[in-house]
């Protein structure tokens, strides 16, 4: 007992080292000891030279964008609901505040969720400081790809190691279906920045072992589902998987690490949660809309139709709905058409789940999921460079899980985000934008794939130089 607690706290000081943790990698890596205080240095201004990269692509994106006039529907409501928020009426339905305004009846302020908040609340913040309009909200996202990608190379490099590291946060930087989301005024931007903090912590429980970045874990996964309310399946994903690899043989720490990041998540949940519990007739946790999303998305015109996998208006707002009760009841009576319209097709709805995936991942019918891409406020241009880019990263990927494969910890993340990505699209429509975090895992993955192509590379010239070496005459 008294070595291992020698043990930990000496694992404790050693953390505290930003220096010692480099040498650390940097041994691991081929880079010599000595050399490794300079390559902290090294990886600190690669990092700032990546995210001044990322900076560049948004503001010359978003200066591109400024002159489109198309907007999702969810990213108005996102925007007036802060709006609201910011005036002190707290996430109220903005569609029907709005369509009572431009009827002339007044304004009507009914308690929401029909969307998790975090979304609106970052928007409500940018309301506070003067931020107000559709572009000065894309710019505020933008600051916060940026900082995503700085995060993500801190994360992956106790991970990976640096130039890996850095090698994946220039991929998430420069790939066009991570970049895009700042200027759809949708909740990917904030979804990618959360996942990456969870990421972080992660691989910071795994160093350290310590309780508190489990703690901080569990408080992610809560932001992430406080901001697509599907991100909850990341506990069984990432965080039960992550406490199992905690690198101990007995199964007391393990326990202790999924319970303390279940607390966090719970707690974080709580406020939101306890507050749909108390407003609407039905039970609601993160959103109600769920009804809606199978309702529109299981219906002649997703199944057979010109709306193939996607999602179509009039399939829901032509279903039956009780005349009096709050937007639960009308969820759930909505859910429940969704749910009878499967149980009436189940062989179909198993063939369009795969369609689907295949669809969502540009393995089938690539063009239309580029005309999906536009009508959620992405640019005709820069959703069929990110499917074109998207063979290369997954050929890439492949090959990084396949040299990775022996590495439990390195394959864990990247392909849990690619399960939970796959699993909303399976549950809703074929939309890239929800595979935002399967994108990162893909990135990550990718990275490992092109390191392990320019080492193998690099260790051929190497043999190369040797065997010439030695087949000189002196």
């Amino acid at each position: 007992m008294a070595s291992e607690a020698i043990c930990d706290r000496r694992a404790e000081f050693d953390v505290t080292s930003s220096a010692h943790e480099e040498a650390v990698t940097s041994a691991l890596d081929g880079t010599p000891m000595d050399r490794a205080v300079p390559l902290v240095t090294t990886f600190r201004r690669g990092a700032l030279i990546i995210m001044a990269i990322a900076a560049v692509i948004q503001a010359a994106y978003l200066a591109a964008v400024w002159s489109w006039s198309y907007r999702n529907g969810d990213a108005i409501y996102f925007q007036g609901q802060a709006g609201l928020n910011a005036k002190g009426h707290w996430f109220v339905d903005y569609a029907k505040f709005l369509r009572s305004a431009l009827a002339g009846h007044g304004a009507i302020y009914v308690p929401s969720a029909n969307h998790p908040p975090l979304t609106s609340g970052v928007f409500t913040l940018a309301d506070v400081v003067g931020l107000t309009t559709f572009r000065e909200h894309s710019v505020a996202l933008g600051c916060i790809f940026v900082a995503a990608i700085g995060l993500l190379a801190l994360a992956l490099r106790g991970l990976v190691g640096p130039r890996v590291a850095l090698l994946a946060a220039l991929l998430a930087a420069t790939d066009p279906y991570l970049f895009v989301n700042t200027g759809t005024g949708l909740a990917e931007t904030l979804v990618l920045i959360f996942v990456i903090a969870l990421l972080w912590a992660v691989v910071r429980l795994w160093q350290t072992r310590l309780l508190r970045f489990a703690l901080l874990a569990g408080a992610l996964v809560s932001l992430c589902a406080q901001t697509r309310a599907e991100l909850v399946l990341l506990v069984p994903t990432v965080v039960v998987p992550a406490a199992l690899v905690l690198g101990t043989k007995e199964w007391r720490p393990r326990l202790v690490v999924a319970a303390v990041a279940l607390v966090g998540c719970i707690a974080v949940s709580a406020p939101w949660v306890i507050r749909n519990q108390v407003t609407f007739t039905n039970s609601v946790v993160f959103s109600d809309e769920f009804g809606t999303t199978l309702a529109d998305s299981n219906c002649p015109a997703t199944y057979y139709g010109h709306q193939l996998a996607w999602w179509f208006l009039p399939c829901w707002t032509q279903a039956p709905v009780p005349s009096v009760g709050d937007e639960s009841v009308i969820d759930a009576a909505r859910e429940h058409d969704g749910l009878l319209y499967i149980s009436h097709h189940k062989l179909r709805a198993l063939e369009i789940v795969g369609i689907r995936e295949l669809m969502a991942w540009n393995l089938y019918a690539p063009s239309r999921e580029v005309h999906y891409g536009v009508m959620i406020g992405r640019p005709r241009l820069l959703s069929t460079l990110g499917w074109l880019e998207s063979y290369v990263l997954l050929a890439f990927a492949g090959l990084g899980a396949y040299l990775r494969r022996r590495d439990v910890r390195v394959l864990l993340i990247p392909l849990a985000l690619i399960v939970t990505g796959s699993a909303a699209v399976a549950i809703t429509f074929a939309s890239q934008r929800y595979l935002v975090e399967a994108q990162l895992g893909v990135v990550i993955l990718a990275a490992c794939g092109i390191s392990g192509v320019a080492h193998h590379r690099s260790s051929k010239e190497i043999r190369k130089t040797v065997t010439q070496g030695q087949n000189h005459p002196l």
